[in-house]
């Protein structure tokens, strides 16, 4: 019961700091931020993360709608690689 009431708690305090500050402001001045559209491929996303930013993950953007869908690590697209793999073999 007591973890409960601790993550209550902290959910409450990180609710309220995000109330009066964005998460630039939490963000090292030298960190990197790497947008990929929703409609990449499989090999451009690889690439875009492994290759050419050397990042573990993305925000995913939806052009139409103009809105941030989520993000996307590099064990996302292992998984879905093992995922065609695996259903290839079937």
């Amino acid at each position: 019961m007591e973890s409960a009431n601790l993550t209550a708690r902290m959910q409450t305090s990180l609710a309220n700091f995000f109330k009066e500050h964005t998460v630039l402001e939490v963000l090292p001045d030298n960190a990197k931020i790497v947008v990929i559209n929703h409609e990449s491929s499989l090999k451009q996303c690889i690439t875009a993360m492994a290759v050419d930013q050397n990042v573990q993950w993305c925000a995913v953007w939806d052009s139409t709608k103009k809105e941030f869908l989520g993000i996307i690590t590099i064990r996302d697209l292992l998984e879905i690689i093992v995922y065609f793999v695996e259903s290839l073999k079937t």
